[in-house]
């Protein structure tokens, strides 16, 4: 199922034995578009701390139920790395290029990138600036990322559309910008994305039919 990871925030966690606290922001690996981490909080109101469970811990969503089980208990979760050490991802980024052998892609940092940072981003073609990242669509299945929501700011035209993560050329997090291979041309005319209406084969089909690429089955 695709969903928006925007509604995946603030998500209750339900350990392997109970409750866990809330799903705060997720991490996201630019390399693959996975999502490499979750961030949440643990400890009490007066001291506590974020820590990072990782993406092979968490399964799917339930449903509308608000409910992200993790196969973890709530003291492994207590135990886990705190957002300041990145050397969990580090060795994951580096086992997804060693599986699949290629090249990384041009990239300012290989470091993760907050969702709530990266759905700031300003988001460029070609030809030049276009709008602004709204919010991620993620296949919740694999946890990975599937489309880009860009809101347009061109003349003309203001709505919000996909951009597929397979069309992303590169991403600047010291410019907090992400470059697209597609014009401002193409995206005047592209399909609008209703935020209220899941992310569907039609929609998708729609979507890669007016870009006129073959839609690619989830992988």
């Amino acid at each position: 199922m695709l969903r928006s990871m925007n509604s995946l925030v603030g998500d209750r966690i339900i350990a392997e034995d109970g409750a866990a606290g809330t799903a705060l922001d997720f991490t996201v690996n630019c390399v693959n578009w996975h999502i490499s981490e979750l961030v949440t909080s643990v400890g009490s109101w007066w001291r506590s701390y974020e820590v990072r469970i990782p993406r092979v811990s968490l399964q799917r969503p339930v449903g509308a139920t608000g409910m992200l089980p993790v196969s973890l208990t709530k003291k492994q979760i207590k135990e886990s790395p705190t957002t300041g050490d990145s050397g969990a991802f580090q060795r994951e980024m580096k086992n997804d290029l060693l599986a699949v052998g290629v090249p990384v892609p041009e990239l300012s940092t290989p470091q993760p990138i907050r969702w709530n940072t990266i759905v700031a981003y300003r988001a460029h073609v070609l030809d030049g600036p276009v709008g602004t990242l709204r919010d991620l669509i993620l296949d919740d299945e694999n946890w990975h990322i599937r489309y880009l929501v860009v809101e347009l700011a061109l003349e003309g035209t203001s709505h919000q559309t996909l951009v597929s993560s397979d069309w992303v050329s590169s991403i600047h997090p010291d410019k907090s910008s992400v470059s697209l291979n597609l014009s401002i041309r193409e995206l005047i005319g592209s399909p609008e994305y209703d935020p209220k209406v899941p992310v569907n084969r039609d929609i998708e089909g729609k979507l890669y039919d007016y870009y006129g690429q073959p839609f690619k089955e989830r992988r």
